[in-house]
């Protein structure tokens, strides 16, 4: 089954690193600690300041951890809250799993979960259990993967909003293009 491990470099390559944009609805949430002499820092490889210090803490440390944000941390906050709720690790394609975890992280679980239901044919609840899992794992992983892209291409179209469209469309781009590298058959 998948593993994590695979999904986490292309967060860090989508998501980058500290941000503290204040058109981000996470801005109204930032750190309250100066990182190198700046304030405003909400967001830290797409995980929230709030997020973050209602799970790990807000003391010294736990601050100084979200600041660095390594390996270990943001495996522990993207399972907790995005690969693990929607059962990744029991997705048998590496490349379906990653589409659709990055799907829930950038659009919300509700959201990929409806939509990829609706793709493989079950009931669209939103909740990714034993049913759902299985109507995955059962297509042809190739051909899921396209449907999945080509699905999220037509979602992020359908909220007609000119200012992040090009980004979302480049983040599919860059997803196809990671998992490519992988050299898994897709």
């Amino acid at each position: 089954m998948c593993d994590i491990k695979f999904y986490l470099p292309l967060v860090r390559q989508l998501e980058g690193s500290l941000d503290r944009d204040t058109y981000d609805a996470a801005a109204a949430h930032p750190c309250p600690t100066p990182y190198f002499g700046e304030s405003g820092w909400h967001t830290n490889c797409g995980i929230t300041w709030s997020i973050w210090s209602e799970v790990i803490g807000n003391d010294v440390q736990a601050t100084e951890r979200w600041f660095k944000m390594s390996d270990d941390d943001l495996a522990f906050i993207v399972g907790k809250f995005y690969w693990n709720p929607i059962n990744c690790n029991s997705i048998v394609s590496i490349p379906v799993a990653i589409i659709f975890c990055d799907w829930d992280y950038n659009s919300g679980q509700g959201t990929a979960t409806k939509h990829i239901q609706r793709i493989v044919g079950v009931d669209d609840d939103g909740i990714c259990g034993n049913g759902t899992i299985t109507a995955i794992n059962s297509k042809e992983p190739n051909t899921l993967y396209q449907d999945i892209m080509a699905a999220r291409k037509a979602f992020y179209i359908s909220l007609n909003n000119q200012k992040e469209i090009d980004g979302w469309l480049n983040r599919l781009d860059k997803i196809d293009a990671y998992i490519k590298t992988l050299n898994l058959h897709v």
